[in-house]
């Protein structure tokens, strides 16, 4: 399930890390939220679904990583990304995709994202069993994540960091906090 772009990812992220660098890896899952007032065609919303993708890859950082899933959900790793600046790399991607209305046979269709995100802990170096094991729970989160924030509305993103959930909005806004259950 996890594509194979990602332990080399994070393998790179942790020996970054270990030479003093502070950012860490955000996985984060993006679903389409459009309001189209009715169901779309098929092929109206494959298109929606590229112009998404496209304005994803503009938007993020050339070491960055985005993957249109089969689910029509994205995946996105965001290299070095500092605690700190999360929130507004999300909210910029958010703005990216929503802000404007994308084209689609003469009609604009507002395009919003719900997104959930998830930290990568760093695994030991020389063991690829605990890596996938650390992906594979870092996704877990940002799927209850991406839950979470679908469940407060569009244009919303939940992070997770250390087991603690902030909410980001947009504009980009301050959220509660919470305990939330560590899975994996």
């Amino acid at each position: 399930m996890t594509p194979d772009v990602l332990p080399q990812l994070a393998q790179q992220q942790a020996d970054r890390r270990r030479a003093g660098a502070r950012g860490q890896l955000l996985l984060v899952l993006a679903g389409l939220e459009p309001r189209m007032g009715g169901t779309a065609h098929p092929s109206t919303h494959s298109t929606l679904l590229d112009a998404v993708e496209t304005r994803l890859r503009q938007s993020v950082r050339g070491s960055d990583l985005v993957i249109q899933r089969a689910d029509g959900d994205f995946l996105l790793a965001l290299v070095d990304c500092l605690p700190e600046q999360a929130a507004l790399r999300l909210s910029q991607l958010l703005s990216a995709v929503g802000d404007e209305p994308i084209e689609i046979a003469g009609h604009g269709v507002d395009a919003l994202l719900a997104a959930g995100a998830a930290t990568l802990a760093d695994a030991p170096e020389d063991d690829p069993i605990s890596q996938r094991a650390g992906i594979d729970a870092a996704l877990m989160r940002a799927a209850a994540a991406l839950a979470a924030a679908r469940a407060r509305g569009s244009d919303r993103a939940v992070l997770v960091f250390d087991g603690v959930e902030s909410v980001t909005g947009h504009p980009l806004a301050a959220g509660a906090f919470r305990e939330i259950p560590r899975t994996g």
